[in-house]
């Protein structure tokens, strides 16, 4: 199982600090991968959590099923330290509408610092895998893209898309365009311009690599 998590969090000096024995380690960081992967947001699934300011509900009698309770406020207390927040919440409760999912859900978010947008794969453990299909059986109903439109995903195997060089042209005209109608160098409105630029960017890319 492959999943994207943060490249700015150092999960392995997070979890050095606990002084845990070899298999300890492995087991907390890779529950501590999962638990990112469902918290981070990055280029494709930015706009999912958009309408709730980014946070994503986390329901914690779900994650505690899949990753355990101790491990669960284990991660919850490595991630939330007062010196250097890695994850922040709204505070804001969720009680979710499908009876089978027990419990209630709060908002969590990567903090500032950490939400580079960069991001990195990391492999789970095939028993892991199993056993969050297991637990969390809707929500890789839809993660299962690949079952639905296999017919479309041939096509970009069959007919690779390009880029025209004047792509490039019309991004850096774009961005220069924008850059002028910023009011006294605004860090609000020049975080925006390059989160947008960066954006394309990255899907462009992604399209040059046909990584789709």
């Amino acid at each position: 199982m492959l999943v994207k998590v943060p490249i700015s969090i150092d999960v392995n000096g997070l979890v050095a600090e606990l002084n845990l024995s070899p298999t300890q380690t492995i087991n907390l960081k890779n529950k501590m991968y999962y638990f990112l992967s469902c918290v981070a947001a990055d280029n494709d699934n930015y706009r999912l959590n958009a309408d709730n300011g980014g946070y994503r509900n986390i329901c914690s009698v779900l994650m505690k099923k899949i990753i355990g309770n101790r491990e669960y406020y284990t991660i919850l207390e490595l991630l939330t330290s007062a010196a250097d927040p890695i994850i922040e919440t709204n505070m804001s409760w969720h009680h979710p509408a499908k009876a089978t999912k027990k419990g209630y859900c709060k908002g969590y978010r990567l903090t500032e610092k950490y939400n580079t947008g960069e991001m990195v794969y990391k492999t789970l453990p095939l028993k892991f895998w199993k056993k969050v299909k297991e637990i969390a059986e809707d929500d890789i109903e839809d993660m299962d893209i690949n079952g639905r439109y296999q017919f479309l995903i041939d096509q970009f195997d069959k007919h690779q898309l390009t880029m025209a060089p004047p792509v490039y042209d019309f991004i850096s005209a774009f961005a220069a365009a924008l850059l002028m109608r910023v009011h006294d160098d605004n860090p609000y409105q020049l975080k925006m311009i390059y989160n947008h630029i960066g954006r394309w960017m990255y899907y462009i890319n992604r399209i040059e690599q046909n990584d789709l």
